[in-house]
């Protein structure tokens, strides 16, 4: 147990401060050491006003400071705080107590999934149950007859896969000790080969055991991570583990109080109050026509179905059902036709049965060590038979939102961002500060947004806008069906029916908030129709900026004045009394340009509310930030560090590194990357963590970088491990920006823009640097890298439909290379159109539609030919009515730009031609990563074999051969040439009868042999204790 503090503001009230380059050091130091600290239960101060040297100095200076070891044999250690009497210090205490929450609930295993007994079991199971009655109660009680044959089949056939592994493993190591030293029978060869399939299958099971309960999606089953999946397995139950309760005022561990107090807490939350809500009768909505009517209420069809359940993910945690979605598509022919009954009878009555909409409430903490409920996040495990009905009304759904909900709301909408919501934001905030316009800024807080809306008001918005009674009918069912029960610790509260509220994780909650959230859109429109809200006019063509929502985020701008802001308090309240979700004033944030700061305050007190400091954030990003500085990157480089802390890198393989840094590249920072462009400095810092995880030392030692990063770079299959270079990375993400600014232009984002900027266009025009956003400077920057506009003009095609998108001299619609102005320079000159668009060069007739040029002076008679030769051009290209033009990228079949192929494209004329395809062909073989990658360091000779650590400077004793001691020790010698190893490869070859000659070089090797890739993994395993380190993976 130690004092000390880890972070700068750990000592509160007092007068001195740690600087963070101390704190910083004593972490590095903790990590050299792999020690992690144990967090604190109940309280998160260990000393406190007394005897210190600051009478009211409160923190947290003792804590114990634990082994990854101590955590995976003993992962139910916590500990918690003493009373400290006379003393200004807390003792505390580390204790491993494991509780008795109750019984678990039943669920599928992945590792099941591959026995052939089982699916055999499920087949016959699942045909031979015969219940009467309609279609969902069948359904309801064959899923509950198959989960009671699953657990006697687990309990009889499966059982425990680690305790199966050891008993293989134990009854092949008894015959390998019976046998040795002398010839093996025939009988005993096929034991042991059987024993030896058995043993692989059974580790593959518990592996996907270990792999299904660590959470860890995005590595692959096959590379032996077992110890990285019990850390990981550990991890997240002791994050996520409920420890116990403050209730009212008094730490309770006791599980029967605890699990009480959940539910009715929980019980509570989604109780309706009995109240006569005022309604929104003389607001205007858009509504839905009578086709989408029909397309929302059409028969379900079997390919619709289908690709429902081919959406869910199947790596999702299941409902009380157990019934995850990689079962249900394996399986998916043998219960197809129960669901489509099912389906059908719902279609008719809207009815479930009782119990088949049960969902668990899943406790997701919020902060480190949280003490009460409300600092815990629920999130729904909903049951396999509402989730496919859910998730295909969702998809109905989708399709029809765009027409219904207004352009402020970004959220689930089809053809709509997020990130377009923070442009915005962005493009307003920056007007605003640098013209010291008086500008408004209102970030508004939900209190349990999602759990709060009223029902009642979900009905009456559907009836205002359209939607027709079945359809609604539907929707009811779906809401007063549902019961939930609260999971703690793994184990089920006793249920209760909820009277409010969407469940996070239903697929309709989304949509349905959205339709809630709409009303609020109504009362801001009615508020500006009446004068009595103004928002904040943006740009040349002031374009006007309200209000802007994303699900439950949602931010006012308007004109400084105080009637507006009493008039956003009157909207929120209006919106609190109609909805029930009530806003919380203490938690939102009012932020103003050019007032003073006397005023902001008046402001801030009368909507009750602190004042915003800027930058703030918005969706995740800093608004108003400097993106050119380090310190706005600093949380996603916190972030990318804690994914790639030292202990993952000592428990996984070289594969497992490789692919972790991959998932950490394109899951943290990729939405940054998406928006801003990234510093060199911060590129660095983020190419040395990614480096130095993958070949191991840490800020004081660093490890042989056996390979370029360069070369990690590359594509696989031209030598590299297919990590992405970030610039590249950064350049095709934001690249995307100008092609939806092109598509996009009637969007309040895209106006915004054109307001302030000029659009698309802009992009290439050259203008000072120091002209608007800082955003936008960068994204010219992108848009100019010659990289960058070489990607875009190969792989861009110009489609022209009715022409009122391009220009008809300056735009590329004619061919592939040149415009019309580069071709016909001349006839440009003397045209009087010179910057129109192709449709303001000519109208639709009855014949359809003619072309009407316009010149200054008639044309000479050298200018006849070039002006036929135009002529053909212009009219070898059709123009369409009712179409609008648009660019169709080249690299990707869909004809619309990913960053996926841009990225493809800018790396292309870097990558290097593998001639052989040995690269190729090695990441096409069916054997684990860590074996592929570990190869794949064979083949360009970048093992730490004795020649390679001598040529780079390392002192090495004696750099022969630790087998034969007759030549040096090389790569392609210890594994092919040596005559101690050529034996080994001769008996392992034949194992598997493989005949023809031996190749003496790694990559002829991988040419010709296939499955002797794994052999080479096994010698280089088995050579480890004798050589310098063959860094076997």
């Amino acid at each position: 147990m130690l004092c000390m503090f880890l972070v700068p503001s750990a000592f509160l009230g007092c007068w001195w401060n740690i600087p963070s380059n101390i704190t910083q050091a004593v972490q590095e130091a903790l990590d050299k050491a792999y020690l992690t600290e144990k967090d604190l239960t109940a309280v998160a101060v260990t000393i406190g006003p007394g005897l210190s040297l600051c009478l009211r100095a409160r923190s947290k200076l003792d804590r114990f400071l634990i082994s990854i070891e101590w955590f995976n044999k003993w992962p139910a250690t916590y500990q918690s705080k003493l009373q400290r009497n006379f003393s200004d210090h807390y003792p505390i205490m580390l204790r491993s107590k494991y509780e008795d929450w109750g019984p678990k609930p039943f669920r599928i295993l992945d590792c099941w999934l591959n026995d052939k007994s089982f699916q055999e079991m499920v087949q016959q199971s699942w045909n031979s149950v015969q219940f009467g009655g309609w279609g969902g109660y069948v359904l309801k009680e064959k899923i509950k007859a198959l989960k009671g044959k699953l657990r006697e089949w687990n309990r009889e056939h499966f059982g425990d896969t680690f305790k199966k592994y050891q008993k293989i493993e134990d009854e092949l190591n008894k015959l390998e000790e019976d046998t040795a030293g002398r010839q093996l029978t025939q009988h005993e060869v096929v034991t042991r080969k059987r024993l030896q399939e058995d043993l692989w299958v059974a580790a593959q099971s518990h592996e996907s055991l270990l792999r299904q309960k660590a959470r860890s999606k995005w590595i692959r089953e096959g590379d032996c991570n077992s110890r990285y999946f019990h850390l990981m397995i550990n991890a997240t139950r002791r994050n996520n583990c409920l420890k116990g309760l403050k209730i009212n005022g008094t730490w309770i561990e006791e599980p029967a109080i605890v699990k009480e107090a959940v539910r009715a807490f929980f019980s509570q939350r989604f109780q309706e109050a009995t109240r006569i809500r005022p309604t929104l009768d003389g607001l205007r909505f858009q509504t839905i026509e009578s086709y989408q009517n029909e397309m929302l209420v059409g028969r379900f069809q079997e390919d619709e179905v289908k690709r429902a359940v081919w959406n869910c993910g199947s790596d999702k945690s299941p409902g009380p059902d157990g019934i995850n979605f990689k079962f249900i598509k394996q399986f998916w022919n043998t219960i197809k036709p129960d669901f489509l009954r099912f389906l059908d009878e719902f279609h008719v009555n809207g009815i479930f049965p009782r119990g088949s909409n049960a969902s668990f409430i899943a406790l997701i903490p919020k902060i480190l060590d949280p003490q009460t409920l409300n600092e815990y996040r629920p999130i729904s495990l909903i049951g396999c038979m509402y989730k496919i009905l859910a998730k295909i009304l969702a998809n109905r759904l989708k399709k029809v939102m765009p027409h219904i909900i207004h352009e402020t709301q970004s959220a689930f909408i089809e053809g709509r961002h997020m990130l377009h919501s923070v442009v915005v934001a962005n493009e307003a905030v920056e007007e605003a500060k640098r013209c010291q316009k008086p500008c408004i800024v209102f970030k508004v807080d939900y209190e349990k947004a999602y759990d709060s809306v009223s029902w009642d008001f979900l009905i009456y918005m559907l009836r205002r806008m359209g939607f027709c009674s079945k359809w609604i009918q539907w929707i009811e069912g779906c809401l007063r069906s549902a019961s939930v029960s609260v999971l703690v610790n793994g184990s089920p509260t006793a249920e209760f029916i909820p009277q409010r509220g969407l469940r996070q994780g239903d697929p309709l909650s989304p949509l349905l908030f959205n339709i809630v959230a709409e009303a609020l859109n109504g009362i801001v429109s009615q508020a500006r129709a009446n004068g009595l809200f103004r928002g904040f006019l943006v740009g040349s063509d002031k374009v006007e900026v309200n209000i802007l929502q994303y699900a439950d985020d949602t931010i006012f701008f308007g004109e400084a004045t105080m009637e507006n802001v009493r008039a956003v308090k009157a909207i929120l309240r209006v919106f609190e009394m109609v909805s029930g979700l009530k806003i919380n004033f203490a938690k939102s944030g009012f932020g103003a340009f050019g007032m003073s700061e006397q005023w902001k305050i008046e402001a801030a007190e009368y909507l009750n509310c602190s004042l915003l400091s800027f930058p703030f954030v918005y969706l995740g990003v800093p608004i108003g930030a400097n993106p050119r500085r380090y310190q706005t990157w600093d949380p996603i480089i916190r972030k990318c560090e804690r994914k790639l802390e030292k202990w993952k890198q000592r428990h996984l393989s070289f594969g497992g590194r490789v692919t972790l840094i991959k998932a950490v590249l394109t899951s943290i920072p990729i939405y940054f990357f998406s928006f801003f462009r990234v510093p060199k400095k911060v590129e660095d810092k983020l190419v040395s963590l990614q480096r130095r995880f993958l070949w191991g030392g840490d800020h004081e030692q660093k490890k042989i970088a056996w390979i370029k990063w360069e070369t990690v770079c590359l594509p696989k299959e031209d030598g590299g491990l297919g990590v992405k270079e970030i610039n590249s990375f950064n350049l095709s993400l934001l690249g995307k920006w100008k092609w939806e600014l092109f598509h996009q232009q009637g969007e309040l984002w895209a106006r915004v823009l054109q307001s302030k900027y000029g659009g698309w266009r802009a992009l290439n025009e050259a203008t000072r640097d120091n002209t608007g956003s800082i955003w936008w400077r960068d994204l010219k920057r992108v848009a100019q890298h010659p990289q960058y506009e070489a990607v875009m003009k190969n792989t861009t095609t110009w489609k022209v439909g009715c022409g009122d998108k391009f220009r008809f001299w300056e735009d590329r619609w004619i061919g592939e290379e040149d415009s019309l102005l580069a071709k016909y320079p001349r006839l440009y000159s003397i045209s009087v159109q010179q910057h129109k668009h192709i449709q303001q060069m000519g109208a639709f007739k009855d014949t359809g539609w003619e072309w009407d040029f316009r010149w200054r002076r008639p044309l000479f008679d050298r200018e006849i030919d070039m002006a036929v030769a135009f002529l053909k051009d212009v009219e070898s290209h059709r123009i369409q009515p009712h179409i609008s033009d648009q660019w169709v990228w080249k690299a990707d079949t869909s004809g619309h730009y990913s960053a996926k192929t841009a990225y493809q494209t800018l790396r292309k004329d870097i990558s290097q031609e593998n001639d052989d395809g040995a690269f190729g062909e090695l990441w096409k073989l069916k054997i684990p990563t860590k074996i592929a990658a570990f190869a794949w360091r064979l083949i360009n000779d970048r093992l730490p074999t004795r020649t390679n650590l001598r040529k780079r400077h390392i002192e090495v004793t004696d750099s022969s051969c630790p087998f034969c001691s007759l030549v040096e020790e090389t790569a392609g010698h210890i594994f092919f040439q040596c005559s101690k190893i050529i034996q080994l490869w001769w008996e392992s070859l034949s194992w598997v009868n493989l005949v023809g000659v031996f190749p003496n070089h790694p990559r002829q090797h991988f040419l010709q042999q296939d499955v002797a890739s794994c052999f080479l993994f096994l010698i280089a395993k088995r050579a480890a204790p004798h050589v310098s380190s063959l860094g076997y993976p």
